[in-house]
């Protein structure tokens, strides 16, 4: 594992990456967007792995860069996915796709009074299903929903 002073310069590197590019882009404010966004890659999800790229949605978004600057769509396939996701503030442009809001389904069952690793309650900050703390997210044909999963199984 690099050590945190590594880990930091390759943040810091991403972010300047991010910064150059975004300053290449002709945008304005108060305008209409010229720019036509197009998405530079698609992941799948499935629960069996013969026919997706990941098993979990969450491992889709790990799989993506520190800072995320391009739309990935992450197509999820039918299913009861039962896990927690937490997409961090910089994994922007993220899409999540079902195959149907009656089809695909996230759940978990954490509460605020769920115990946490350190044996005190986790509060309701963190006891979401699926939290999204990233800008430009866009969730379509899903349903997000607090299961009866004991905490730790998936």
């Amino acid at each position: 594992m690099p050590s945190p002073a590594t880990r930091n310069q390759q943040i810091e590197e991403q972010f300047m990456m991010w910064v150059r590019w975004m300053d290449t882009l002709n945008h304005s404010l108060f305008e209409t967007a010229m720019n036509k966004v197009y998405p530079s890659f698609v992941l799948t999800v499935d629960k069996n792995p013969a026919a997706g790229d990941f098993r979990t949605i969450q491992a889709a978004i790990d799989s993506l860069p520190i800072i995320n600057s391009v739309r990935v769509i992450i197509k999820v396939n039918a299913g009861i996915y039962k896990e927690k996701v937490n997409i961090p503030a910089t994994k922007s442009f993220i899409t999540v796709e079902g195959a149907g809001a009656d089809k695909t389904v996230v759940e978990w069952g954490d509460t605020a009074q769920t115990l946490g690793s350190n044996g005190h309650p986790i509060g309701t900050f963190n006891s979401a299903t699926f939290a999204v703390n990233s800008p430009y997210f866009v969730a379509k044909n899903i349903t997000f929903k607090v299961g009866k999963c004991p905490s730790g199984s998936s």
